[in-house]
């Protein structure tokens, strides 16, 4: 989003701009932490703040403060980022300039996960009342524990 310069009716001004801090790569992911900034906009309130990365423009946000978390990174990519303060003053949403670029980091991928076993247990039923719920462990009993081959 393309920051707004212009402040309607006195209302409020341009937010400050954060300070960058380091950035820190994860899993298809990276933290970003920056320093806060105060907004004294006249009838105006600080919203949040904006992480972007370079390359990709890809954000992540937070109204609170640092850190913020840009998720969606490939693996095996150098990315930098900058934050911006976002502000609403007379109904406008006014941006603060890009913060200096921070380091740059490298996400990794992401851990894969295994099923390494797993138990399936099938039984007839003459009907579904019969029947155990059909859940996590597939498991499909009659009711009075007994499978009776002739029923099938």
């Amino acid at each position: 989003m393309p920051s707004v310069g212009i402040v309607a009716s006195g209302n409020g001004k341009q937010p400050n701009v954060p300070t960058i801090g380091t950035a820190t790569a994860g899993a298809g992911n990276a933290s970003v932490a920056f320093t806060t900034v105060t907004y004294y906009g006249k009838g105006g309130s600080l919203t949040g703040y904006v992480a972007t990365s370079t390359p990709g423009s890809l954000t992540g946000s937070n109204a609170t403060g640092s850190p913020i978390t840009v998720n969606s990174l490939t693996a095996g990519t150098a990315y930098t980022f900058t934050v911006r303060t976002e502000a609403l003053a007379a109904g406008i949403l006014i941006n603060s300039p890009e913060s200096a670029a921070s380091n740059s980091v490298t996400p990794t991928a992401g851990t894969l996960r295994r099923c390494t076993s797993f138990q399936i247990s099938i039984a007839c039923c003459t009907n579904t009342s019969q029947c155990g719920t059909l859940g996590a462990g597939v498991t499909c009993t009659p009711a009075n524990g007994f499978f009776d081959p002739d029923n099938c």
